[in-house]
């Protein structure tokens, strides 16, 4: 490996030389050359500056990408996690209900409304499939009950608060002497149930 040697540079250079030629100028020329060394001197020492400068830039143009993709990435998971604890919860609350919870369901709020059994019929609807869950559903016909009755239990099925219970399809029929009792009510209740293939 070469050392650096200062004299051997300063004999090449021959800075002494180079001085008198300097001295020997006018002073436009000698002006000239001072604004010159000075732009020299100024890059040597910028360029350096600039191109560490740049290189930082593009370190923190990358970390902070590195960090956007690692909190997106987090705030997925966060969701999965809470998506997958409800799952969980629904299906647990389903099973507690029993083999058939939407018809306890369906028969413990006719009841609360008061709602004789005799009037209220079930019918099986196809399960439908979505995703970790399983839509179950029953259509509920119920005959000769009062207006007050009906909006009452339409409340109990929508704000039941143990499993989500939705009510997709609705008819009423009033009954024509009285406007304030339903001939018949039916309507497509389900609720969603942990699919057990997932």
């Amino acid at each position: 490996m070469a050392s650096f040697d200062l004299n051997k540079i300063r004999s090449k250079l021959n800075f002494d030389e180079l001085y008198n030629n300097f001295l020997w100028l006018d002073k436009k020329q000698q002006y000239l050359v001072a604004g010159v060394l000075v732009v020299v001197l100024m890059l040597v020492m910028i360029l350096p500056v600039n191109c560490v400068s740049s290189k930082l830039n593009e370190r923190e143009k990358e970390y902070r990408e590195v960090t956007k993709t690692a909190t997106e990435l987090y705030d997925r998971l966060a969701k999965f996690q809470g998506l997958r604890q409800g799952v969980n919860t629904v299906g647990g609350r389903s099973a507690k209900l029993g083999s058939d919870p939407l018809k306890r369901i369906i028969y413990q709020i006719t009841d609360d409304v008061g709602i004789d059994r005799h009037k209220a019929t079930l019918k099986t609807i196809p399960e439908i499939q979505k995703g970790v869950f399983v839509e179950e559903g029953k259509e509920l016909t119920i005959r000769n009950i009062d207006f007050d009755q009906t909006i009452q239990l339409l409340e109990k099925l929508v704000n039941y608060s143990k499993v989500p219970v939705r009510v997709k399809k609705l008819t009423i029929k009033a009954d024509r002497r009285n406007k304030q009792r339903m001939s018949s009510v039916v309507m497509t209740v389900t609720i969603l149930k942990q699919n057990q293939e997932t």
